[in-house]
């Protein structure tokens, strides 16, 4: 009877520190001392629970990550490929031959760059609160190996071709804020990067052609926004943060109000509105930003205001995954950026 219910049985060998189940050497659980364990019984037609069975009635913890680039790794979007394509394709990616490797590369080089984006933000909270507690800081380790990893994956693609020119500078952006949340080396990198000569020409390119456009979005200060906070994350000097905050005041100056989001039958009015709220708030997050690396007020308080802003942009930005995802990173970007000065605050 018992033996027609159970489909998956898993056998533990015996370990200096426990049992260590041998059939997923990649993902190791350490079990309390037995030899059998069940993972899967079925129950009824189409019904299943994990259980454990036999001498196997303690439960079975999964052995504490290492390490931030481990736990990382585990992230459900990162492990669904398989490790041997990971490895490779990271491998390609730090040699710099993703961008000239064959679409199958590509391919895996774009699905692992958003899976470790997506397995870093669980890192998120961690930052926020800046505990000292040990889960805390493997976190926060992750969050760094997944936008280090994210960014040279990101870097080593190359400026896609087809990318219109407000696309293109979102994707410089986003880059940024990666590279300001894994560290000063990374930040160093991909501002090498972005001084490459073919690199440096289509960047300028889009923002000339976004600047002299004359549709409602440029005429109204949208595009500016993404220069300047390419520049905040960049590790600007004294000077550029002084001009920084000029030009933000000056944008602030044109927008004369809040976009209003009250309920439209044109939807590509409506569309354009959310997409400019969202620009507007990340403008003022930007603000808050330039005055908090130059020391003036309460650092805390700015990354607290910091965070409801961006928080208030990814709302409004849910029909744009990438606007979505670019308004995260800002937020974490930003408060890393801050760290020193959280640091310094009584």
């Amino acid at each position: 009877m018992f033996s027609a219910l159970v489909t998956c049985v898993r056998v533990a060998w015996k370990h200096d520190t426990g049992y260590v189940l041998l059939d997923n050497p990649s993902y190791p659980a350490v079990v309390t001392p037995c030899c059998i364990v069940a993972d899967v019984v079925d129950v009824g037609p189409g019904l299943w629970r994990n259980t454990a069975v036999a001498n196997a009635s303690h439960a079975i913890f999964p052995a504490p990550p290492a390490s931030g680039a481990d736990l990382v790794d585990r992230h459900w979007a990162v492990d669904a490929m398989p490790t041997a394509q990971r490895l490779a394709t990271l491998a390609a990616a730090e040699a710099g031959e993703i961008s000239l490797s064959l679409p199958a590369i590509r391919e895996s080089a774009h699905t692992l760059a958003t899976a470790y984006e997506l397995a870093a933000l669980l890192g998120r909270d961690a930052l926020r609160s800046r505990s000292a507690n040990v889960p805390a800081a493997l976190e926060r380790a992750a969050l760094r190996v997944g936008a280090d990893r994210a960014c040279m994956l990101h870097r080593s693609l190359g400026l896609q071709i087809g990318s219109d020119e407000e696309g293109l500078l979102r994707h410089g952006v986003r880059l940024c804020a990666l590279a300001a949340v894994a560290g000063p080396d990374v930040v160093s990198q991909t501002r090498a990067w972005l001084s490459q000569t073919a690199n440096a020409d289509r960047m300028a390119q889009a923002e000339q052609h976004r600047t002299s456009a004359s549709d409602d979005t440029a005429r109204r200060g949208g595009t500016p926004i993404w220069l300047i906070w390419r520049h905040l994350l960049l590790h600007p000097d004294v000077a550029r943060l002084e001009q920084l905050i000029a030009d933000l005041a000056a944008l602030r100056e044109q927008r004369g109000g809040v976009t209003d989001l009250a309920p439209s039958t044109n939807e590509t009015e409506l569309r354009l509105r959310f997409q400019q709220f969202v620009r507007e708030r990340l403008a003022d997050a930007a603000g808050l930003l330039a005055i908090g690396l130059r020391g003036r007020g309460n650092a805390e308080a700015i990354a607290f205001e910091i965070t409801a802003q961006c928080t208030a942009a990814r709302s409004a930005s849910t029909g744009d995954p990438n606007l979505d995802l670019l308004a995260a990173w800002l937020e974490l970007a930003a408060l890393t950026a801050l760290g020193p000065h959280l640091t310094a605050t009584p």
